[in-house]
């Protein structure tokens, strides 16, 4: 695999990032007004990938609720079910870390949700080995703004 020619800043994304948990939080008037708890639904078996290419790609998957089917091939639900408890892109990655706050591009060429395929804007930052990911806030119908993080653990080397 060649290398891309990344940034300084793209290159800290590089590496194997397991999830750790999610949250979110509402602001209203510029002041947080809810914090949520730490959410693990997806915990140790959702990845995100970024690699030296400039390639990326993100597998989230329910650690709960994934059963072995019943016979070689699933039933009708069995394959719902699974489905539902998964999702994936992957595509492209760029920084624009000199924008204020700073963010990454996930530029999707495909997913498992058919014809999805968009820009998906992410804030970041980086605390030692931990990456945290968010997309734009929404604003909800009380006026606040609603958004989310995930928070990514680098993996070390294989020894």
């Amino acid at each position: 695999m060649l290398d891309a020619p990344l940034s300084a800043e793209e290159k800290k994304f590089v590496g194997f990032w397991r999830l750790l948990y999610t949250d979110s939080y509402r602001i209203k008037d510029g002041k947080e007004v809810f914090h949520g708890d730490k959410i693990e639904t997806r915990a140790g078996t959702s990845y995100i990938i970024y690699t030296s290419s400039g390639h990326m790609m993100v597998h989230l998957m329910n650690k709960e609720g994934r059963t072995k089917y019943a016979g070689a091939q699933p039933t009708f639900d069995e394959a719902l079910k699974t489905f539902r408890s998964y999702n994936g892109y992957f595509g492209r990655f760029v920084t624009y870390e000199n924008q204020n706050p700073p963010f990454v591009y996930h530029s999707q060429q495909g997913s498992t949700t058919p014809g999805a395929y968009s820009e998906q804007k992410r804030f970041y930052q980086f605390t030692g080995n931990v990456l945290r990911l968010g997309g734009p806030p929404n604003l909800n119908d009380k006026g606040e703004l609603a958004g989310g993080h995930l928070y990514w653990e680098r993996q070390p080397a294989i020894q």
